[in-house]
Order: C-alpha cells, then sequence, then structure tokens
C-alpha cells in the first residue's frame, strides 16, 4: 500500500486555503432531499440527479452531478455490520486491508473524523491508478447506532476533486436524522389520508374525466446543448367495456363478462431511441371498473426496424371471482423476444390501492377544494420496479398562477419526483422529472415540424 497518510491521520481541522474559493461557490437545493428509509434528510449539491437501486431487497441509491459528464457521483445505503464494537475508524481499516489483501495499489489522501448530529462520521479519500490517470474514490460514513451506519461511497477524478470534496462535505452537514417510528406513523397517516382521497374516485366523478378526446404531447430532454427529442404521446379516455383493453378483440363478438361497462386508457406512442435514429411504437390499454372493483390492462411496444424485433408485451388483470364484489388479487404477466415470461401476483392492499388505468389520469380525478389533502399516499404497481409501492402525493393550488395546481408524485418510497402542473380542470400543462425529462401539450404540425427537422417519421 502506497500513502500519504496512513493509520489514524490527523482531523483537517480548517480548510486549505486554496479549496476556500469552491467551498464558497458550491450551492445546495434548497429543499432537503429525504431518504425517508433511512431515515435521513440532507441539502444535496444543486442540481444533483437522484434515482433508486434495489436489489435482492437491498435498497441504494446513485446520486450524480447534473453535469455531463459528472463531476462526481456516490452511492448512498445503510451499512449494518455483523461486528457490535465496529465504528468509522474499524470499518475504514476493514476496507483498507480488503484492498491491500487483494493487491490494489492506493494512496490514503485524506482521513478526517468528524461529527455530524452529534454521532461520530468519518470522511477517507483514496487515489487508485486506473491507466493513464487516477481516479478517486471517497467514502463518508455516519455511525447511527451500534453496528449501523449511512455509507456514501463516492467517485470522482483528480481535476474534480476539490470540488467534489467540499461539496460533500457542505452537503452532509446539513444532515438531518430522523426517528424511525415517527416515519412509520407519517407513512401510516398518508395512506389514511390516500383511502379518504380514493372515496372521491366514484363512478359519476369517473365519467366525467372520460370524455373521449385525444390529446397529443410532446415528451424531450433539457441538455446545455439544446432539447433532445424523445416520443410524441396521444392519450384518449373512453366509457368502454372490459374487453376493449385487449387490441386484437373484436367489439362485436364480446362475451358477457367482457362487456362489462368502465372507464379505458388509450395511450399510443413513437419514441426515439438512445442513437436518435430507432423509433419504437407502443399501443398501451388501461381499463378498470366504475366501481373500481376490476382492472386490466395490456402494453406492447414493437421497435421500427427490419427483421427480428425485440417486442415488450405486458398483461395485467385484477378479476372478480366467484361473485366477489372486488377483484383482491393481481396477476401481471411480462414477456420480451430472448427474455424468458414472467408471471408475478399480489394480493392487493384493503385501501388506498389505486388501479393502473387511473394512475395516467390522477391529477384530473383530484379534488381541487382546500380542504381535500395536500400530502397523502396510495398504493399503486409501479411498472418500473415491477410491483405494487408505495405512491406518495404532494397536491397544492399553484400559488404563482391563479387557478393552476401542482401534483409532486413519487412511484416509490425515496424514489425520485416527477412534478406536474396543471390547469383549473386537471389537464397537463408541464411535466418536469429530475433526470431532465419533459412533457407538455403539443399539436401534430409541430411533432412533425420538429421529428422532420432531425429526418424521422413521425
Amino acid at each position: 500500500m502506497n500513502g500519504k497518510n496512513t493509520g489514524q491521520a490527523a482531523p483537517l481541522a480548517t480548510t486549505p486555503q486554496s479549496a476556500k474559493g469552491s467551498l464558497e461557490n458550491v450551492e445546495l437545493e434548497p429543499t432537503p432531499h429525504d431518504f425517508e428509509s433511512l431515515g435521513m434528510k440532507i441539502q444535496l449539491p444543486k442540481g444533483s440527479l437522484v434515482a433508486k437501486d434495489s436489489v435482492d431487497n437491498a435498497i441504494s441509491w446513485m446520486v450524480a452531478d447534473e453535469r455531463d459528464p459528472a463531476r462526481w457521483l456516490f452511492r448512498l445505503q445503510a451499512v449494518v455490520s455483523s461486528d457490535p464494537q465496529s465504528d468509522t475508524a474499524s470499518q475504514m481499516q476493514n476496507h483498507l486491508q480488503t484492498l491491500k489483501a487483494a493487491g490494489s495499489e492506493f494512496t490514503l489522501l485524506i482521513d478526517r473524523p468528524t461529527k455530524i448530529c452529534g454521532l461520530p462520521a468519518r470522511f477517507f479519500w483514496l487515489s487508485t491508478p486506473t491507466g493513464e490517470i487516477r481516479a478517486i474514490s471517497g467514502w463518508f460514513m455516519l455511525q447511527t447506532g451500534i453496528g449501523n451506519f449511512i455509507v456514501f461511497s463516492i467517485l470522482t477524478t483528480e481535476k474534480d476533486f476539490e470540488y467534489a470534496e467540499f461539496a460533500l462535505d457542505r452537503a452532509v452537514g446539513t444532515i438531518e436524522l430522523r426517528d424511525m417510528i415517527e416515519v412509520q406513523k407519517e407513512r401510516a397517516k398518508r395512506l389514511q389520508l390516500g383511502a379518504q382521497v380514493m372515496n372521491s374516485f366514484t363512478p359519476e366523478r369517473l365519467k366525467l374525466v372520460a370524455d373521449g378526446k385525444k390529446r397529443l404531447f410532446r415528451s424531450w430532454r433539457e441538455t446545455p446543448e439544446g432539447d433532445v427529442e424523445l416520443a410524441w404521446v396521444s392519450i384518449e379516455i373512453t366509457q368502454a367495456p372490459r374487453g376493449l383493453a385487449d387490441p386484437l378483440t373484436n367489439p362485436k363478438t364480446l362475451s358477457d363478462k367482457a362487456k362489462e361497462p368502465g372507464f379505458l386508457v388509450s395511450i399510443d406512442s413513437r419514441s426515439i431511441d438512445a442513437d436518435g435514429l430507432t423509433l419504437t411504437s407502443a399501443r398501451n390499454l388501461y381499463w378498470v371498473a366504475w366501481d373500481l372493483g376490476s382492472e386490466i390492462w395490456s402494453v406492447r411496444s414493437v421497435p421500427q426496424i427490419p427483421g427480428p424485433k425485440n417486442i415488450f408485451s405486458q398483461t395485467g388483470a385484477r378479476l372478480r371471482i366467484s361473485g366477489e364484489t372486488f377483484g383482491t388479487d393481481l396477476a401481471v404477466l411480462t414477456s420480451a423476444q430472448g427474455g424468458s415470461e414472467e408471471q408475478l401476483s399480489w394480493t392487493i392492499p384493503t385501501s388506498a390501492y389505486l388501479a393502473q388505468a387511473l394512475s395516467f389520469k390522477l391529477a384530473e380525478l383530484l379534488p381541487r377544494e382546500t380542504t381535500t389533502p395536500n400530502y397523502f399516499a396510495l398504493w399503486c404497481f409501479d411498472p418500473g420496479a415491477g410491483k405494487i409501492t408505495q405512491r406518495t402525493c404532494k397536491w397544492n393550488a399553484d400559488t404563482a398562477h391563479a387557478g393552476q395546481w401542482v401534483l409532486e408524485t413519487q412511484t416509490s418510497l425515496d424514489g425520485p419526483t416527477t412534478r406536474d402542473v396543471l390547469d383549473a380542470n386537471g389537464h397537463l400543462l408541464l411535466r418536469s422529472e429530475s433526470n431532465g425529462v419533459r412533457m407538455a401539450p403539443t399539436t401534430l404540425l409541430e411533432i412533425e415540424r420538429l421529428w422532420r427537422a432531425k429526418g424521422l417519421q413521425p
């Protein structure tokens, strides 16, 4: 092991003069990000991109600088040590011993113990040769209990090291730890309020939203170099029998069961793949009964390329069985060419469950009264996670624009936030996602103009 500092290096008591300018220029988000599953809030560096990851039920988050290429990124997770005597110093030494045993060459740049929220914490940074450059990796560990740690695993470059170090140093200084018992109580309260909101989704309310009008949207990503076109999306909501959720069904030959009336969301889209050339067409149909007692959906996307195609399809169904007034079991079958079919099923929660069809038009359904809960949660199937998750919603009048409303949603706990700005009728004016993706109403002429300018056929 190479080491400018080895063992227990003396803590840095003051900020080096050369870095003070960088520290002063680091801006933080004004609103703390709530990593609720960790019981921690933190003001991240301004423009941070957050993505949740889950592997074998182990949850972590990737947080990256908004610039491309990123100046820094880190993985955030909870770590539990099997040694009750473990502390930040022993955790660091164990990591260094593991690297040494693996024959890794590294230089310990900084080992800085500190305290956050009155608890032991530690920064340590390593430099590792990778070809002609040296990579910089860092760790921030906060000990929250016996053998329990919150850990940031950080990556940056020599060029950006000074900025990354002080950006993270400033951010962790804003950490606020929460009582997990109180967090659980808050979750339960949000679900109670969600059940209250669901009571307003009457058949009469659904029928008002199912107006049969098609609405066209443009999806794009904002970048420093300009907008990048991603897709056009057409959405239509109608009153329709259940059988029409199957795109291959003949409306004239529906069975009695397939004639059950309800609320049908039809979504057609064409998206541009990452290569900027390949197009993918999708046809998605989502249906739910007027009383919300049963639901079904069909998703199918096909790349517009010659030869074999990687076709993605998914079918979801929750049907009444043996005269039940309310279907309780949701089954989802997903398949893609080149992969095996996967079928999963769940017994849905007994309250505050949002059918998939309603998840796309939630804002139009929400009451717009001052008495409506403005922070609530609903259970809903999350296609990205492939499971039923707790979706949190913040619903408020837009104080800056009379008549408009803002809906902020997280499809899962601690997930990225999507912000929808809506008119007085709940129709989308602008959707903003944390990764820079935007969606807004458009016209066919505008889509044709934008796509043909890029040599694409809309």
